[in-house]
């Protein structure tokens, strides 16, 4: 049992699950990775080329110099979302050119800003609006939440996924329901 788990945690951390799928393989060992598995809806190439896109930008910013804990980086479906903050202008086109450089990427949505990083006090903020995102997805009927990613930076949560239009307009709206949310960017493929 202690070699399974083993396995699994290796394979979620591997995978990039969403923000929940880890624990929940963790806990529920092969039957939540079932779960997991029937809610993705891109097929194991993409899975894969979505992982190395994510590790290979995060390589290249630390290569660069960049501070790789103040941006974050998800991709989905061949999309990159970077959200975060650089000091100067210069290594915001930086992060431009590093992203053109990505295999597997057909798009970047470069949401960086110029500015000082977020505060402990405002990530701890957004760590909890994610976690309340997460809970009125979950309940929300129609919607299968574990086949939407999303993080939240400084009040905004942006949407990653491939979901019907009925999907998107759920997520969205439930998002939105969230007290502190600010903004809602959906950058969700459609079916």
């Amino acid at each position: 049992m202690k070699k399974l788990r083993l396995i699994l945690v290796t394979l979620a951390l591997t995978l990039g699950l969403s923000q929940c799928a880890a624990p929940l393989i963790l806990a529920g060992g092969a039957g939540a990775l079932g779960y997991y598995f029937g809610a993705e809806r891109r097929d194991a190439d993409t899975i894969t080329e979505d992982e190395k896109a994510q590790a290979r930008m995060i390589e290249l910013m630390r290569q660069a110099g960049l501070d790789v804990n103040n941006i974050e980086v998800m991709t989905y479906n061949h999309k990159m979302l970077l959200v975060g903050a650089v000091p100067t202008e210069a290594d915001l086109q930086l992060l431009n050119r590093l992203a053109r450089q990505v295999p597997y990427v057909r798009k970047v949505y470069n949401r960086v800003r110029v500015g000082a990083p977020r505060t402990p006090d405002r990530a701890r903020e957004d760590g909890w609006i994610a976690a309340k995102v997460k809970a009125e997805m979950v309940k929300t009927k129609g919607l299968t939440s574990a086949a939407i990613r999303y993080t939240v930076y400084d009040g905004t949560v942006y949407l990653m996924g491939l979901v019907s239009k009925q999907e998107a307009q759920k997520a969205i709206a439930a998002a939105s329901r969230v007290k502190g949310v600010r903004k809602v960017v959906d950058a969700m493929d459609r079916l």
